[in-house]
């Protein structure tokens, strides 16, 4: 069970992770699972995300349709998993692929 992000109010924390157990639930064990999910606005997106990460520490892509949004996004979710900005390459959870690096 993932501990409360404590920069959310535990209401909200607790409701985030419990819909987070249930995706991660639906993503199952095997490789490249679509799970789409809509409905949440702003940094709402990265909190949900991060609390994913957190059930399901394994590789994870979160595909947007922006670039100024993804980065956004991985700015946000670098806020909710406690990622330093200055990490290097290696020591970073959280990569922007630009779609020019995307078949």
């Amino acid at each position: 069970m993932s501990e409360p992000n404590p920069t959310t109010a535990p209401e909200v924390s607790s409701g985030l992770d419990e819909a987070a157990r249930t995706a991660a639930s639906r993503l199952g064990a095997g490789p490249a699972t679509r799970l789409v999910v809509a409905g949440l606005r702003g940094p709402a997106r990265a909190a949900f995300a991060a609390a994913l990460v957190r059930e399901r520490p394994s590789p994870l892509v979160f595909v947007v349709d922006e670039g100024s949004r993804a980065e956004e996004l991985a700015r946000d979710l670098r806020f909710f998993l406690g990622e330093e900005s200055g990490s290097d390459a290696l020591g970073k959870r959280v990569h922007v692929f630009p779609a020019w690096d995307v078949p």
